[in-house]
């Protein structure tokens, strides 16, 4: 009967091992989800319907401030 002993203690490790692995993909894969899905905090960009141009500030506190040359650029 060890046999069957070391048999089973083999694929319950192998089964351990496949969901560890399994777990640190899909977590590593949710990470790279949620950095993808983060706007950039710098940069420019160019965007339809502006009249001019138009400067987005934000504090340490996250709070946004947008300035703008015209009340419907803001």
């Amino acid at each position: 009967m060890p046999q069957k002993k070391s048999r089973w203690s083999l694929w319950f490790l192998r089964a351990v091992l496949a969901i560890v692995l399994l777990t640190l993909t899909a977590f590593g894969a949710f990470q790279v989800y949620l950095l993808k899905s983060i706007a950039p905090l710098t940069g420019e960009a160019q965007l339809a319907g502006l009249s001019s141009g138009v400067e987005i500030k934000r504090h340490a506190s996250d709070v946004t401030h947008i300035h703008a040359k015209t009340p419907m650029d803001a």
